[in-house]
């Protein structure tokens, strides 16, 4: 890690994490996909519980990046015991919060849908698909930490195999539970609580592999620098998350004024930019661990050609989805191919919503180095 090509390091560790980010985007549009032939009502209750769900992920990188960033750190100075206190720590705080998440949102479920941004006509529905996804919100949450901190620990393919487990068992499931067993949205949500569950246990079996740090309980010996190492390594996550989710619930409560097809056409659309961006945020995950152990182990020096490693991440939204977007440029809809149609209103306001998105894909991408062609190459050299 702290002697091979900086260049060559990156691309070994994006590739799982990029894998690893799409497939997590599978779970949402294989839903949709299926959800989809029941009802608008049925479409918009995944819009609403999505922006729960955001939350959870946006907790779960905060205790999964900070714990992650000490121990790649530790790692490469060689505090072995320091990264298994600290993996211990981040794991077991999570699990933690996330019970804790669940057990408020069995006890809240209809008002939390309603502040979600639910309509009455939408309540009714998602709260059975809310209850299971609350179900399995330990394990979603434990799921993520693992994930991250194994990637950190440059595993990134050994968390892969555990989500990917997951993501095709619920492929499997979904088709069983919605329509065999007629469980309708709800089994949408069974379906995700248990692949959640078994990625969970598959990547805990893994965390000793390949070097890497053991999650025992008898590491767990939470102190106040933990905490601070922590909030100081994953308190930049939960902000950008979750304002992310902050502003999916006001969308939802706003696009609720225009019916429910409106709510349902966001709920299509966010899993579509979503899958989009999740290959450019892989791609920047695999730069993060080589960061940590180079920090440590050999100094600023080591990783700062990496610049131009991440160039190849200034492409825009025109250029990583040309199809949609001169489709949605014609103003055909962005729901083609993810799923039936809700309505014809859902289909126009997804149009409208998808241009949006893609004009400002190149927003928060890093400059490309100089003569590259990449965004902002120019502006960087002339710097």
């Amino acid at each position: 890690m702290t002697t091979r090509p900086v260049g060559h390091l990156v691309s070994e560790f994006a590739v799982p994490s990029i894998v690893s980010m799409l497939i997590t985007s599978i779970y949402s549009l294989v839903d949709t996909y299926f959800v989809g032939n029941i009802d608008t009502q049925s479409t918009a209750a995944l819009g609403i519980v999505f922006s729960y769900m955001a939350l959870v992920q946006a907790f779960s990188f905060f205790f999964g990046h900070g714990s992650g960033n000490y121990i790649s750190r530790a790692l490469g100075s060689r505090n072995m015991a320091g990264a298994g206190s600290m993996a211990a720590c981040g794991f077991f705080t999570a699990i933690v919060t996330g019970c804790l998440f669940a057990i408020v949102g069995f006890i809240y479920t209809r008002p939390l849908l309603r502040f979600l941004g639910a309509t009455e006509t939408i309540v009714p529905v998602a709260v059975g698909y809310f209850r299971y996804i609350l179900l399995g919100t330990p394990f979603i949450v434990g799921t993520f930490v693992l994930n991250n901190q194994m990637r950190l620990q440059g595993n990134a393919f050994l968390s892969m195999i555990g989500i990917s487990v997951g993501a095709v068992l619920n492929v499997v499931l979904d088709p069983i539970f919605i329509f065999t067993l007629n469980m309708g949205v709800s089994g949408a949500g069974l379906a995700i609580a248990i692949s959640q569950a078994v990625s969970f246990f598959i990547m805990l079996s893994m965390t000793g592999m390949r070097g890497g740090i053991k999650i025992r309980f008898k590491n767990f010996r939470p102190t106040r620098a933990q905490f601070n190492e922590i909030v100081a390594g994953g308190l930049p996550s939960l902000a950008r998350q979750g304002l992310g989710c902050i502003a999916a619930i006001c969308l939802n409560q706003l696009a609720g004024n225009f019916g429910d097809s409106a709510i349902a056409a966001f709920s299509i659309v966010n899993r579509v930019i979503i899958f989009v961006s999740s290959a450019l945020i892989g791609f920047g995950q695999g730069f993060q661990p080589v960061c940590g152990f180079c920090q440590s182990g050999t100094g600023y020096e080591r990783y700062s050609g990496c610049r131009g490693a991440l160039g190849p991440c200034g492409y825009n939204g025109r250029a990583l989805c040309p199809e949609h977007y001169h489709r949605h440029s014609r103003g055909e809809s962005p729901a083609a191919g993810v799923g039936p149609d809700p309505g014809r209103a859902s289909d126009d306001y997804g149009a409208r919503a998808v241009r949006g998105s893609l004009l400002q894909g190149r927003r928060g991408l890093p400059d490309g180095p100089p003569g590259s062609g990449y965004p902002g190459a120019d502006s960087a050299d002339a710097d």
